[in-house]
């Protein structure tokens, strides 16, 4: 995990920190004072106490403290910054477990998180959880789920895996990784929902919008499945009538209040050149085959005309009723009729 020194408020977390790079915000704190909570539900049940924990995850330190740059882990000791990998992994590990249903006690984990947070910071922290500096290392969650449960209590990847479906698919199932995909363990939960995304793009490369692309981290994976989507959509996408259009045939769905920003996010979206010019290949042909159909453009220009409206269907047909009564009118009147 890196920090990029361009800063915004779209990178900025907004109720909750996780790793060093946050820590200790002032408005950040409410969330804080809960984390403690998610530590006490992880536990509970087993006979391990926090220290048992906090001994494993010293003993793999020096590995979890260079994920991050040396000036924000430097500030903590090793007791420190073991902690604070615990208590930010048991907060996401306790939403996991929520909205997976992966543990017998997951209802009232969820009651006793809300009741603490509110609905409202509840749902917030969802959006705060896949900042690319609000992270911790995907092998901190593994460990302590490891310790908790053993290897055979329920596989965790493939819940985690499912857990990013529901979150930003609305649907919980088996996501199935191409194999050159999943041959390294992912960095963090934000590269879990990447792997997600890239299986869902594979597979409806014309259907979901992305958030914007960590593909360009000096660490990060070396195929560029979002950027090149983000291109292609951005090829699509120039004016608030291509949204409307692309709306209409539920392509892309709008939640930010109007077509116009959806252009604007777009052009904010930086892919700097980066692309795999094979990997939307048929479909831009397609594209293109159906905007060379002479065929088609004419009988999309006939729908256009006649029938967006009432009135103007109403004008195409009392049009082709006249056009018809007037040449049965100048058959019934031609020397023809009468010889």
């Amino acid at each position: 995990m890196r920090l990029d020194n361009k800063k915004g408020d779209d990178y900025d977390p907004k109720v909750v920190s996780l790793g060093p790079y946050h820590h200790g915000k002032p408005e950040l704190n409410f969330v804080e004072d809960f984390k403690p909570k998610a530590l006490e539900m992880f536990i509970h049940g087993s006979n391990k106490s926090q220290d048992f924990f906090l001994e494993e995850i010293v003993r793999e330190i020096e590995d979890f403290r260079s994920c991050y740059l040396e000036e924000f882990v430097n500030k903590y000791n090793d007791y420190e910054f073991a902690r604070m990998m615990l208590i930010d992994s048991c907060f996401i590990l306790n939403d996991i477990e929520i909205s997976t249903r992966s543990t017998p006690n997951s209802a009232s984990k969820q009651t006793n998180t809300i009741k603490h947070l509110g609905i409202a910071v509840y749902l917030i922290t969802r959006r705060d959880l896949y900042l690319l500096e609000n992270q911790v290392p995907f092998q901190v969650l593994k460990l302590l789920v490891k310790l908790r449960y053993g290897d055979g209590f329920y596989q965790f990847e493939e819940k985690v895996k499912s857990y990013c479906s529901q979150m930003f698919f609305d649907k919980q199932e088996d996501i199935k990784m191409k194999n050159t995909i999943i041959e390294t363990e992912p960095l963090h939960l934000l590269e879990v929902f990447r792997r997600v995304l890239v299986s869902d793009i594979d597979d409806e490369a014309n259907v979901r919008q992305p958030h914007s692309s960590y593909e360009l981290c000096p660490n990060g994976p070396i195929d560029r499945a979002v950027v090149s989507y983000i291109n292609f959509m951005k090829s699509l996408v120039i004016s608030p009538n291509d949204v409307k259009e692309l709306r209409e045939e539920k392509i892309i769905f709008n939640t930010l209040g109007s077509d116009e920003e959806v252009v604007q996010v777009y052009k904010g979206l930086k892919t700097y050149g980066a692309d795999d010019p094979l990997l939307f290949k048929n479909v831009k042909r397609n594209i293109q085959e159906h905007y060379n159909s002479k065929g088609k453009t004419w009988i999309a220009e006939l729908i256009d005309t006649y029938f967006n409206s009432p009135w103007s269907l109403t004008a195409l047909v009392v049009t082709v009723f006249l056009t018809f009564l007037t040449v049965v009118q100048t058959y019934y009147g031609s020397p023809f009729y009468h010889s």
